[in-house]
Parts: C-alpha cells; sequence; structure tokens
C-alpha cells in the first residue's frame, strides 16, 4: 500500500493510495478520489478561516458594529467547530481504509466509509460556503471603517483648522487675545496655589501708522510679521507671545525670580525688534526703521487679578512711551488704592 500525506499546520491527514484485486479497482478509485476531493477542500477551507482571522486581528477594535462583529465571531467559532469534525471523520475514514487493507475486510466496510467520506465532503463544502459568505460580510464591513475612517479623518483635520483659527492671530500664527487671556488666567491661579512670581510684558511698536501711511497696508501687514517672528525667537519656549491686535504685543513670562531679569529680557527683545528690517516691495525693497515700548507689570505686586496685570503693563508701557525711556516697570503707589505708579527701575 502506498501513501500520500497532506500536511496541515495542526494536524497530518493520511490519503491511501489503494492497491487492490481487478474486481475492486472501480472501488477502490472511488474511494481514493472521495477521500483526496474531502481532504482538499479541508485544507482549502483551513485557509480561508485563517484569512478571516487574519483580517479581524488587523482590525482590532475599529469601527465595526458590535453587534455584527460578535455574530461573526459566533459564526467563525461554530465554523471552526465543524472544520475539527470533519477533520475528525477524515481521519477515521483514513484509519478504516488502513485497517481493511491490513485484514482483508469484505467490501462492504469499505462502501461504508465511502459513505462517510461523502458525507464529510458535503460537510466541508457546506462550511467552506458559510465561510465565504462570512468574508463577503466581513470585507463590507472593512470597506465601511475605511470609509468612516476617512471622513473622520476630513473632521478632525476640519476641527484642528477651527481650533487653531480660534487660538491665533490669523495674520502673525502669534496666540490671539482669547488664548492668552486663558494662559493669564491659569497663570494667576498657579501662582496664587505655589506662591510664584510671573510677569506680563506690554510690548507696542513705536509710530507704526507712519509705516502704514508711508508704504501702505501690505508693508505694514509684512512688518507685523517679522516682529512677530522675532518675538518668538526672542522668548522662552514656556512664556507665551501674542498679538492683541494693531501693533500691539502682549507676553506672559513665567518662573521669574527677580526683576533684573526681566530688564535684560526687556532689553534683549527691544534689540531684536530695532533690528535693520527690509521688506520687499516689487523691484525695490523697503527699509522702515522700527523700535518699540515696552510695560513691565509683576505678580503679585502689580495686580492680583489678570485683568489688573494687563491695565499695570498697558500703563507702564505708555508711560516708557511717554518717557522715551523704551522699557518701564508698573508699581502701585499706594497699595490697595487702585492708582499705578510707574519706575524705569526694577522693583520686586
Amino acid at each position: 500500500m502506498t501513501s500520500a500525506v497532506l500536511i496541515d499546520s495542526d494536524r497530518e491527514v493520511v490519503l491511501p493510495l489503494l492497491v487492490m484485486p481487478r474486481k475492486c479497482v472501480s472501488d477502490a478509485t472511488a474511494n481514493t478520489v472521495a477521500a483526496k476531493v474531502s481532504a482538499e477542500k479541508f485544507l482549502l477551507f483551513k485557509q480561508n478561516f485563517k484569512g478571516v482571522a487574519m483580517q479581524s486581528n488587523n482590525h482590532p477594535g475599529g469601527t465595526f458594529a458590535r453587534k455584527s462583529l460578535t455574530q461573526m465571531l459566533d459564526r467563525s467559532a461554530r465554523i471552526k467547530g465543524v472544520m475539527d469534525q470533519c477533520a475528525n471523520e477524515l481521519t477515521s475514514v483514513n484509519t478504516v481504509l488502513t485497517r481493511q487493507l491490513a485484514d482483508d475486510v469484505g467490501l462492504s466496510e469499505v462502501r461504508n466509509a465511502l459513505e462517510r467520506t461523502k458525507s464529510v465532503g458535503g460537510k466541508v463544502q457546506d462550511v467552506a460556503e458559510q465561510l465565504s459568505e462570512m468574508n463577503q460580510v466581513l470585507e463590507g464591513e472593512v470597506k465601511e471603517r475605511e470609509l468612516l475612517e476617512r471622513q473622520l479623518t476630513v473632521i478632525k483635520a476640519r476641527e484642528k483648522v477651527a481650533r487653531y483659527a480660534a487660538f491665533h492671530d490669523p495674520l502673525t500664527g502669534l496666540p490671539n487675545r482669547v488664548l492668552f487671556n486663558d494662559r493669564l488666567e491659569h497663570a494667576v491661579a498657579q501662582a496664587k496655589r505655589h506662591s510664584r512670581h510671573f510677569a506680563v510684558m506690554f510690548i507696542d511698536l513705536d509710530d507704526f501708522k507712519k509705516i502704514n501711511d508711508l508704504y501702505g497696508h501690505a508693508i505694514g501687514d509684512r512688518v507685523l510679521q517679522t516682529i512677530a517672528q522675532r518675538l518668538k525667537y526672542a522668548f522662552r519656549d514656556d512664556d507665551t507671545v501674542s498679538r492683541q491686535g494693531g501693533d500691539e504685543f502682549l507676553s506672559l513670562l513665567m518662573e521669574i525670580s527677580d526683576e533684573s531679569a526681566l530688564t535684560g529680557i526687556a532689553e534683549k527683545i527691544i534689540n531684536a525688534i530695532e533690528l535693520p528690517c527690509e521688506i520687499g516691495a516689487g523691484t525695490i525693497p523697503v527699509f522702515p526703521r522700527i523700535s518699540a515700548s515696552i510695560g513691565i507689570a509683576v505678580f503679585p505686586k502689580d495686580g492680583m487679578k489678570a485683568e489688573d496685570l494687563v491695565k499695570s503693563a498697558d500703563a507702564a508701557m505708555y508711560s516708557a512711551k511717554h518717557n522715551k525711556t523704551k522699557r518701564a516697570f508698573a508699581r502701585p503707589a499706594h497699595r490697595g488704592s487702585g492708582s499705578t505708579a510707574v519706575t524705569t527701575e526694577p522693583v520686586f
């Protein structure tokens, strides 16, 4: 007797190539062909089942409907059970045929084995059809998931753009008044809780109206964009610099240990702003001269509320502009009176 061995990852199926008397040749041939067909269907089914499992693993926790996915998994479990049953019955058939050849049992047992083989083949075919149906359903689910994910990506991108526009200045890209006020309120709350100091700087470009009048608003916008970039690089990563509107900028400086450090930062900002500025205007560049005045307020000395700190820094800025000192610190003249005096010297 010669045997052909088909090996699956889970079990080995032995198909006997029968050597029978001439009068049994037709039965033996039918037996061998039926067993081969059943085994091949079984192996094909196994491969398809693994393909479904791989699809499920590639989409864990996706956007599949929970009920639909659960039903598919239940069907997969039932199909797996039928598959195992088919494998066991095929093995049983092979065992019977092998014993028949060894013991020279009558043909009735061979016929019974062939009937069982046909039955098993029918089961495998039915299971294969169920698996094909399930694959189609899963393919539809995958396509639906991909469509939903593309739609979700578009929605998220639009939300990101809208969120950025809501909190940033469209001309310079700096945080706007809304975002700055939110961060300032948060800084006040944290400073009160942990007894920290921080500062607010009010920065105003000097005579910016003359630039608009002389060169036009397009050049004025280019100047604002240039100054915004310089301010971004001049401040620390933990600080916030924002455009309040027009030619006014506000900055929030965290973790300030003393006002002497603020003096150095203010001078650095002024020097950065006053660097030569070349703005392209058609074929002829222009070189507007830019300067700025800075007012500085410190928490908690110059205000316990966010709006009070901004007002103190604003008042200090106007004092620096009026006195042409470029920078000035705000200082309450009398505690609790609400009035504010300014000084160019650091007072902590």
